[in-house]
């Protein structure tokens, strides 16, 4: 490995060489003028040296000079890389004086490397003395004016470079120096003390040929000013602010003058520096440097356009932009999102880049911790992602989701310098999760709830009707009519568990129709207030103008029941129970926040109690089948489930608020629809529910089956059964007289109800249709919202209600 001596005064310059030489393989060591090159040099010898021109100190040409002087340096090559030395000439004095290449700023990296490697690996001494001016007069002479000169420049963004005059012969030191004055980048001109030009070097010439020759005893012998306002690239003005900043100098009332301008060359715009300093001499005067900033002004204009897009953007978005030293575990950057997410100063993360730790929820507090650790650990494996979601601890005690990640940022090579990552507040789309989860987990277990009611309605179908069957055929008294009621009693309370499992799978049938919410509240007051009791004070509240929603008033009963049994449950020792309706606009934002909600006019019914409230677990569960927090024996856990159903069938949505010791909230919305209630029908039929007519009966289920033709035949009707569709089909073909009903199930195989009908239908199109089912259908029922409530009757239902189901049908009620 070759190692690579860089000399260079600035520090960007030296660290693109080290980046673009460590990648081609060579070791790199650094020297910032010429002096401290050769210290470094005879210290550790290197195999090559990339040295800059224009150095404080020790510039490259005196390095040149002393390194060929130096018979132990003298072999190693040198390479000449500059950015102000360009003409022919500087080319040829820094060969001459022992360059081994001489490379012009800048290089293109392939074209650079491709120079270094044909440099030989040693070269030959040189045999010449170089240029008869290099006496040890000059060489002192040009170390001192240098140093001051440089001095100048840097300070105070100036980069003025000090002419020292050390004799009041002006013409011979200017003749001395002239080598030094054309060997700076910077257009320099010797203003004697009436500020007349002198001398200019050779950058000044080349830019400004208008002055004169110089060097020679021919300076123009112009006023600096004079020439601004001839010159074509100077702005107009740039000659009366020169003229009163020289003056000042001349003057000594200002030890030096700076002033930046831009100005046309008849290419393209540059930018100097202008610096005006007293010599400092015993003749006076001043020296006027015009330093070319062009790429230096682009490099700050860029970095300013940089930081300005960066601060924007981090100061903009809702994410948390965070940047750490990875080798001092400092914070080098956090974006003013952390103080708006977190509620802590950003200033607390650059005291100690820990503290952000201390916000953490403590039981996420170790796992984050952990990942961290891992982090940092996996840093030599080339890995280092971090990526975890946890919460933090507000100083308000509210609770936030974060989701936070990190990556390492490595330099060329291969070390990690820094870590870079965001934070983002996830905490709404973390609920709308698990409200998703929540509604997912309900649907699957109200498909399961469906499935068994369906199965378990056909069964109760069969006993509750034989029942019914044998209490009329039983006189009273007979021992038997006790187990008969007993049977009836369990039946109809299977029929009641059976609703509520349809009610929470959404696939019962509700019969829908405009209704006042407010109107439904104060009619259940007085059953509300006996079944709340006495300690319980019910407070109603519905407002006298109320819009309507579409809803089935049997179902919202069912609602405001078991929003009303479970407020009191929760209110042993008694409380209060508030029971309002209200007009309500639910906007985007809302709906946003609450997935399962259409944003528009909705109507609320909330029910709130001042009861021992839930923590957030028991929130989460409440309308999961079967859950309770009750004792055993005292609840089903369907009650809220029920709720929960109802409500999603009929198009609305349920949210509840809580917290341990501050009560419950329900809140229901239903939307707000058009229209009016309609009048209260009477009875389709009064009297007896029999008939002659000839009724085609289509069901599966061999028992049911059975049943219902034993009691439609008992009322006096003639009944055609089919176990299927295909058989009801050939049966209604080969009968000969009319079939005034069709009595089938929706859900059968190969065929089902709505396919039945509509073959028999097209064959028959005097026939009605009464549809049955233990459970609806969305393809044939709508959703389980019906149109016509006369056409369909639910498992399980007794003898009686199928005579007047069949009755009603029949007659069109």
């Amino acid at each position: 490995m070759t190692r690579v001596l860089v000399v260079d005064d600035r520090h960007e310059n030296i660290y693109y060489l080290r980046a673009l030489l460590e990648a081609h393989g060579y070791e790199v060591a650094a020297a910032a003028d010429g002096a401290e090159a050769l210290a470094e040099a005879r210290r550790h010898p290197p195999g090559l040296v990339i040295t800059d021109l224009l150095m404080p100190v020790m510039d490259g040409y005196a390095l040149l000079r002393a390194w060929r002087a130096d018979p132990d340096l003298r072999h190693i090559p040198l390479v000449v890389y500059t950015a102000t030395y360009t003409t022919p000439e500087d080319e040829a004095l820094a060969l001459s004086l022992g360059a081994a290449a001489f490379i012009t700023k800048p290089a293109e990296p392939a074209a650079l490397m491709a120079r270094l490697r044909a440099v030989p690996a040693r070269i030959a001494p040189p045999t010449e003395e170089g240029p008869a001016l290099e006496t040890a007069e000059l060489k002192e002479y040009n170390k001192a004016l240098i140093r001051k000169l440089e001095a100048k420049v840097q300070q105070a963004d100036a980069a003025l470079l000090a002419l020292q005059r050390e004799s009041a012969e002006r013409e011979r030191l200017a003749r001395l120096h002239h080598a030094t004055l054309d060997a700076l980048p910077a257009q320099v001109a010797v203003l004697d003390t009436d500020g007349a030009i002198l001398d200019v070097n050779r950058a000044w010439r080349t830019f400004r040929p208008e002055t004169g020759l110089g060097h020679a005893g021919r300076a123009a012998g112009d006023r600096y000013p004079d020439t601004c306002r001839r010159s074509a690239t100077d702005p107009p003005e740039l000659g009366e602010r020169a003229a009163d900043g020289i003056a000042a100098v001349l003057a000594g009332t200002r030890t030096e003058f700076t002033l930046e301008h831009a100005c046309h060359d008849g290419q393209r715009q540059r930018w100097f520096r202008l610096v005006v300093a007293p010599l400092g001499d015993a003749a006076g005067g001043a020296v006027v440097l015009h330093i070319d900033i062009t790429e230096q002004h682009h490099a700050v204009e860029a970095l300013q356009s940089s930081e300005e897009r960066f601060r924007e953007l981090a100061e903009n978005v809702q994410e948390v932009f965070w940047m750490t030293d990875a080798t001092k575990s400092t914070m080098l950057y956090i974006s003013p999102a952390y103080e708006a997410i977190w509620g802590r100063p950003c200033a607390s993360l650059y005291e100690s880049a820990l503290t952000w730790m201390e916000a953490i929820h403590p039981d996420d507090r170790e796992r984050v911790s952990e990942a961290a650790q891992r982090q940092a650990e996996s840093f030599d494996s080339k890995g280092g992602a971090y990526n975890q979601t946890y919460r933090i601890v507000r100083p308000d005690g509210s609770v936030r989701w974060i989701r936070d990640r990190a990556f390492p940022v490595r330099d060329a090579a291969g070390e990690v310098r820094r870590i870079v990552g965001t934070a983002v507040d996830v905490t709404e789309s973390r609920q709308m999760e698990e409200q998703f989860r929540q509604a997912q987990k309900m649907e699957s277990v109200g498909r399961l709830a469906g499935g068994i009611a369906h199965d378990f309605n056909n069964l109760l179908t069969v006993i509750n009707g034989l029942a019914e069957m044998l209490l009329a055929n039983t006189p009273p008294g007979d021992p038997l009519r006790d187990d008969l009621e007993g049977i009836r009693l369990a039946g109809d309370r299977g029929a009641k568990l059976t609703k509520q499992l349809l009610a929470l799978s959404r696939q019962q049938v509700l019969q829908p129709e405009i209704v006042n919410l407010g109107s439904v509240v104060q009619a259940m007051r007085g059953i509300l207030e006996r079944l709340l009791g006495e300690d319980v004070d019910l407070r109603v509240t519905t407002p006298p103008a109320l819009g309507y929603v579409r809803a089935d008033p049997s179902q919202i009963e069912q609602v405001i029941l078991n929003l009303a049994v479970n407020a009191r449950d929760a209110m042993p020792d008694g409380g209060s129970l508030l029971i309002e309706t209200r007009e309500v606009q639910l906007d985007d934002e809302y709906a946003a926040s609450h997935p399962t909600v259409e944003p528009g006019p909705h109507v609320m019914l909330a029910v709130s109690d001042t009861g021992t409230g839930m923590d957030e677990p028991t929130r989460q569960r409440i309308f999961e089948p079967f859950f309770t927090t009750k004792e055993m024996g005292r609840g089903t856990g369907l009650g809220l489930s029920t709720v929960y159903g109802i409500v999603k069938q009929s198009g609305g949505s349920v949210w509840v608020y809580s917290e341990p010791g501050h009560g419950t909230t329900f809140k229901v919305y239903f939307p707000r629809v058009d229209g009016v209630p309609a009048a209260v029908a009477g009875s389709a039929r009064q009297g007896e529910d029999r008939g002659t007519e000839t009724i085609l009966l289509v069901e599966d289920q061999p028992a049911l089956r059975l049943l219902a033709k034993r009691v439609l035949e008992a009322a006096g009707y003639t009944v055609i059964d089919s176990a299927n569709g295909q058989d009801a089909i050939a049966a209604s073909d080969a009968f000969e007289g009319p079939i005034h009903l069709l009595l089938t199930d929706v859900v059968m195989p190969g065929m089902n109800g709505r396919a039945v009908a509509a073959e028999i239908t097209a064959r028959r199109a005097q026939t009605r249709v009464l549809f049955t089912s233990g459970y609806t259908d969305d393809a044939i029922l709508r959703h389980g919202v019906l149109d016509d409530a006369s056409r369909f009757i639910s498992k399980p239902y007794t003898p009686t209600e199928l005579r007047r189901k069949v009755r009603q049908a029949i007659d069109g009620g």
